[in-house]
């Protein structure tokens, strides 16, 4: 039991050094949860992508078995969209 609430105590403060990291808005939380379930927040923002990009990666990481609804992948997208986008240039 005591190793349970180390280990609950230790995956809340990585959850919220990882929020830390992200600028406010809709949906910080969902990308500070989901996206670090398998990796650290800063492989998923280290690199900047277009909307299709991001989409593309969050579909990829569903497929790898990422949890969230399909609403909650598409808050996803946008948020990083927003801030870590760039404009597509096509």
């Amino acid at each position: 039991m005591t190793l349970k609430i180390f280990f609950c105590a230790l995956a809340s403060i990585w959850l919220l050094n990882a929020q830390d990291q992200l600028p406010e808005g809709p949906g910080k939380k969902l990308v500070a949860t989901v996206c670090t379930g398998c990796h650290d927040l800063d492989t998923a923002i280290e690199k900047r992508r277009t909307r299709e990009d991001w989409k593309q990666t969050v579909d990829q990481m569903a497929d790898r078995g990422a949890r969230a609804s399909d609403a909650d992948f598409a808050a996803i997208v946008d948020y990083l969209t927003k801030y870590f986008g760039v404009a597509d240039s096509k």
